[in-house]
């Protein structure tokens, strides 16, 4: 709910200032505004106190902002870091060419936070929005180089951006200034608004109507995703977007915006609420006798409702609250659930969700093992000089758990935060020659991270997940053919589980700061030339990311695209020089001498709770057949025909197909519905005419009838379409 100002204007200063007053009820915690003047930044904002409102004193700053035509503003509720003038919006990058200002939430901040660190990048604030202005920062110099025009900034600047907001998680309205390009905002959105308005030499940015202060008297909303660059040059203003706009025309009153008569936006607010409930209540009918809502309107949008399959519930505090509870009494799949008694972020698995948890499993083991893997079992725990000596406790130390203490004095275990550290002792727990080589160990292990609770997410981010680890163990020769392999094993993955957007990142060294990675040149350059290499030759859309490599070798991630078109890690594929070194792992070689193997990771569903809440969305709830938690249901249209459809079942249940029965007394037709509901791929109807002729009529989801199947062709009519369905996305 934070209000977002920016424009291009003559008093530009006083011009934000202005419509940060009409965007209080976004937010007054605090408040600023951030210029270019003499091509410098000059901001001022600050926390509002009980004595000093934040918007009074950024009025006293006028006369140091007179010349300015650039700039943005921003008022803020506290939700991420306290209410100072630290965590005070605009936030500039630590590197001083970016300022940013943001309405929304960043989910991987901390993720990110920590990265930027690692690269040498300063924060100031305990926000989420820092992180933004130093990510831009970040891939911009990627691309700045001494001596760049205007132009080419602006163009390395777009690019930036649109990289960043493909690394973000969360929803955003950001507007951006650039010190190499002063006469330029840059803005893009996803979920939260933003609006542009053009009128001759001026524009503006907002989140809302009110922003533009009676300025303007047209408006475009942005879409998701889009960049939208607005420079001056000249007396020409110019507004270049991607996706093509209407303009639309602000028709609200300039009074609906205004705290009138009240002092405070609060006050307004509470006196408001009577008349809204009145409103609610009686005059607009809208809660019933029967305790129901009447929402006016929907009932035109009948047909449009029932045809809904995904719905996403939006709101903040309150609304926020009542969003879970109508999920909560909405899910109908009933996969997993969470406790506050357990603990955020750890998921209950539900009998139906660990079902689908078995199969994937399964399904995983009996491709590994066919492809050469040994499973093993570590332990939960392990001794805290453990992951010290990986390197893990240093990387991962703030969202570790607590040290585990035992009666043994110096003694402390951790919960493990990853798999390959136990994978490195059981290698080195026998030797090994180059004729044993490669080794692939593979484990479904579960890690735990303690990530904030801002940062907990469903499944996509929880304290506790399983991964599909395996670690290869090869010389330097086997090395292109076993990452072959492993990215054969992620296609067969992604393609049976109809997998098909889906992008490879190569993610490689930073070849300007070179000092932050171990190993010499020459075992990166064959790492680096073998996922190339391997990347090549199997036709994959792939990108290159410089500076994204791990510290110990570089990798291949792939991110799969969810519902609401967000990026996501799923399966990855890392080279290790560093823990066969860490752990002193070796190998006799052809001339009986000790040898480092080389050390692949890879996990091709990354995690289990990610990529199941990912299957969720991308298939709507309706899981592959092979993998559906029931194949077929059963439908007894009477009780004298329950005796032949106990049957049927036996007999599925023998040939190994999921089926269940609905014996419940109701009509044909409230069954079938909720089978759709259920998302059920095959329900098989039993009456009069099927116990006569043995057979059952077929009716497929979404309404194709079959026909009667015989009895004894029933087993194999159902596998074949199991097989047909996962044939088609494997092809």
């Amino acid at each position: 709910m934070c209000g977002i100002i920016a424009g291009i204007s003559v008093n530009c200063y006083i011009k934000l200032l202005q419509s940060l007053y009409q965007l209080q009820n976004r937010g007054y915690d605090s408040a600023g505004i951030s210029t270019i003047v003499q091509n410098q930044f000059l901001t001022h904002k600050y926390a509002s106190t009980s004595t000093h409102n934040a918007l009074e004193t950024l009025n006293q700053h006028n006369h140091l902002h007179k010349s300015s035509m650039i700039g943005i503003g921003h008022t803020r509720w506290a939700t991420h870091g306290p209410k100072t003038d630290e965590n005070s919006h605009p936030h500039a990058s630590s590197d001083g060419k970016i300022m940013v200002v943001h309405n929304g939430i960043i989910e991987n901040y901390q993720v990110l936070k920590i990265m930027l660190e690692d690269k040498g990048y300063t924060f100031q604030s305990q926000t989420d929005t820092e992180v933004i202005s130093n990510l831009i920062a970040y891939y911009y110099v990627s691309y700045y180089e001494e001596g760049n025009t205007e132009f080419e900034c602006r163009i390395y600047m777009q690019r930036a951006l649109e990289r960043a907001v493909q690394t973000l998680e969360g929803s955003w309205g950001i507007v951006v200034m650039n010190i190499d390009t002063p006469n330029t905002l840059y803005c893009t959105r996803l979920g939260s608004p933003l609006l542009v308005g053009k009128n001759g030499p001026k524009v503006f940015v907002t989140s809302e109507q009110s922003g533009f202060n009676n300025e303007l008297s047209k408006y475009m909303i942005l879409n998701n995703y889009d960049i939208c660059t607005i420079f001056k040059s000249g007396t020409e203003l110019s507004i270049i977007t991607k996706d093509k706009y209407s303009m639309r025309k602000i028709l609200q009153s300039q009074k609906a915006y205004s705290k009138e008569p009240y002092p405070h936006w609060t006050i307004k607010e509470i006196h408001e609420q009577v008349d809204s409930t009145i409103r609610a209540t009686k005059l607009g009918s809208r809660v019933m006798n029967n305790s129901c809502v009447k929402l006016d309107g929907l009932d035109r949008n009948k047909e449009t409702l029932n045809q809904v399959e995904h719905l996403i519930l939006l709101g903040c505090g309150t609304s926020y609250h009542s969003g879970l509870l109508v999920i909560k009494t909405m899910k109908q799949l009933g996969l997993f659930t969470f406790s506050e008694n357990v603990g955020l972020g750890l998921p209950l698995w539900l009998p139906e969700g660990t079902e689908l948890r078995s199969r994937l499993e399964d399904f995983l083991k009996t491709a590994q093992k066919k492809a050469g893997y040994d499973m093993v079992i570590t332990p939960h725990i392990g001794n805290k000089k453990l992951y010290e000596q990986s390197g893990h406790y240093d990387k991962y130390g703030e969202s570790t758990f607590s040290p585990i203490k035992t009666p043994k004095e110096d003694e402390e275990f951790l919960l493990k935060p990853m798999n390959c550290p136990h994978h490195c002792e059981i290698f080195n727990s026998r030797k090994w020659s180059y004729r044993d080589l490669p080794v692939r160990y593979a484990e479904f292990g579960t890690v735990y991270r303690y990530e904030q609770s801002g940062e907990l997410h469903g499944l996509t981010r929880v304290r506790g997940f399983t991964q599909d680890d395996a670690h290869i163990f090869c010389t330097q020769d086997q090395l292109l053919d076993e990452f072959t392999k492993v990215i054969d094993l992620v296609l067969y993955v992604f393609k049976s589980l109809g997998f098909k957007d889906f992008t490879a990142q190569i993610s490689l060294r930073d070849n300007k700061n070179m000092d932050k990675y171990i190993g010499s040149d020459e075992v990166w350059n064959l790492a680096e030339n073998a996922i190339l290499e391997a990347t090549k030759s199997k036709n994959l859309n792939y990108r290159t990311e410089y500076g994204e490599a791990a510290f110990y070798g570089p990798k291949l991630d792939f991110m799969v695209k969810d519902a609401l078109n967000r990026e996501w890690q799923l399966g990855t594929i890392q080279v290790d020089y560093n823990l066969p070194e860490r752990f002193d792992l070796n190998f006799k070689n052809k001339n009986n001498q000790d040898e480092r193997p080389v050390m692949i990771h890879r996990a091709p569903f990354g995690s289990l709770e990610r990529f199941i809440a990912i299957l969720i969305e991308h298939t709507a709830g309706v899981f592959p057949l092979w993998l559906a938690t029931n194949q077929i249901l059963l439908i007894a249209v009477g009780e004298k025909h329950q005796n032949y459809t106990q049957k049927v079942l036996n007999l599925l249940e023998k040939d190994e197909i999921r089926a269940s029965v609905d014996f419940r007394n109701e009509t044909v037709g409230k069954k079938i519905l909720e089978a759709e509901k259920k998302k059920t791929h095959i329900m098989g109807i039993i009456g009069d005419k099927e116990v006569e002729n043995s057979e059952v009529t077929i009716r497929l989801r979404g309404g194709n009838i079959v026909g009667g199947i015989k009895l004894d062709k029933l087993s194999d009519y159902i596998s074949s379409i199991v097989n047909e369905s996962r044939e088609t996305n494997l092809n």
